[in-house]
């Protein structure tokens, strides 16, 4: 996991967006089940109005971050060596903030199914 954070190549950089990608689809995913026990709520103040409604949640969560991806893997093959390394700092900021996330949901969940 390190090397393929300290990597700064455009095919390094597509890997860890797929990443990214499919973190922020678990992370809908595992708050959607964790809302439905009725245990937990969602903290994130952008997202609380949201989740309420399924649809939108779904395009919010997949459809833009989809897009903005295939937006970005476009345009950064026209750019310069440095501001490959500029986003790969920034994609591996996010990256670990969802693996954390990704893991406080596993916990949560963890902690639901301990207290059945």
């Amino acid at each position: 996991m390190l090397k393929l954070l300290t990597q700064n190549t455009f095919l390094d950089l597509r890997k860890r967006l797929t990443l990214l990608y499919i973190l922020n689809a678990s992370d809908i995913v595992f708050t959607f089940g964790l809302l439905k026990t009725g245990m937990f709520e969602e903290i994130n103040s952008l997202m609380v109005g949201i989740v309420q409604d399924p649809l939108l949640s779904i395009a919010i969560k997949l459809i833009t971050p989809a897009l903005l991806i295939i937006y970005i893997l476009l345009k950064l093959e026209d750019l310069p060596d440095i501001n490959l390394k500029l986003c790969n700092c920034f994609v591996n900021t996010v990256l670990i903030i969802y693996i954390i996330i990704n893991v406080m949901h596993l916990t949560y969940f963890g902690l639901f199914l301990y207290t059945l």
